[in-house]
């Protein structure tokens, strides 16, 4: 017989229950704007703004500050420009005038921390962006897993048993797919065929994913697939469904995670 003690110890060596290495200390915070001609008024000037978790781990903080660069557009190795330099320089880039039209750009950067254990931190990069005279903005979010110990990213194959459980991994996203287009997009199991089967929004298997108590999300961007109006869909893959598809160790991960489905805005 096991005693009640005994599982404890348990989880407590595989680590479940340990704390986490990393964790939130302070937030970063740099607007910077750019308006035509000096004319301060709001459709006359681009604004950019970045908001970014401080961790008490430096190797994590740089990686934030690589991937928010990335995500302005700054494609060099070196970074020459501090933060606040590159936001100035978005702003001036992006406000002008042509064919005597003025032409600027707001665009908002947020680092969500999406929960930490004792080996991997997630996060998500929200891209928000809009260009005057758009019919709407945009988002892209970009989903990050680290493995803290190994200081190194954690893509999805890593966390599958082989090939054959990637296979097993797409029927299941796509079976959430049509169950989320049936059920919300008010479409009809056929209408939700044709529009994940079909050209303009062939489904495939995203690797943008991370973890959440009970199973794993996967991040789809706008116009991915399905129309603007669904926005960046979400699939929730519970843990219980991946039992033959992610490693053990990797399962166990997902259903102790601290960030809950609710938190993130993912229906049950």
């Amino acid at each position: 017989m096991t005693h009640p003690w005994m599982w404890a110890i348990l989880l407590l060596s595989s680590g479940i229950w340990a704390k986490p290495i990393v964790t939130v200390e302070g937030e970063q915070t740099e607007q910077q704007s750019h308006c035509f001609k000096g004319i301060k008024q709001s459709d006359n000037c681009s604004q950019f703004r970045v908001q970014l978790p401080q961790y008490n781990s430096a190797w994590l903080n740089q990686k934030i500050q690589h991937d928010t660069r990335q995500s302005l557009g700054d494609k060099t190795r070196h970074h020459t420009q501090s933060l606040r330099q590159l936001l100035q320089a978005a702003a001036r880039h992006h406000t002008g005038i042509s064919n005597g039209y003025v032409y600027t750009q707001q665009v908002n950067i947020t680092i969500k921390p999406q929960g930490a254990n004792e080996r991997w931190a997630a996060y998500t990069l929200i891209h928000d962006e809009y260009n005057k005279g758009a019919a709407h903005g945009s988002t892209v979010l970009l989903e990050r897993v680290w493995d803290v110990q190994a200081k190194k990213p954690v893509v999805l194959t890593d966390i599958l048993i082989n090939s054959q459980a990637q296979k097993r991994l797409f029927q299941l996203a796509y079976d959430a797919a049509m169950a989320d287009f049936v059920h919300d997009g008010d479409l009809s199991e056929d209408e939700a065929k044709a529009q994940l089967d079909g050209e303009m929004f062939h489904f495939q298997l995203t690797h943008n994913w991370r973890p959440v108590k009970g199973g794993l999300v996967l991040v789809y961007q706008q116009y991915e697939i399905a129309p603007y109006a669904y926005g960046t869909p979400t699939l929730f893959i519970s843990a219980e469904d991946l039992s033959d598809i992610v490693k053990p160790a990797f399962l166990a991960y997902l259903q102790h995670w601290p960030v809950t489905r609710s938190e993130i805005g993912v229906k049950d």
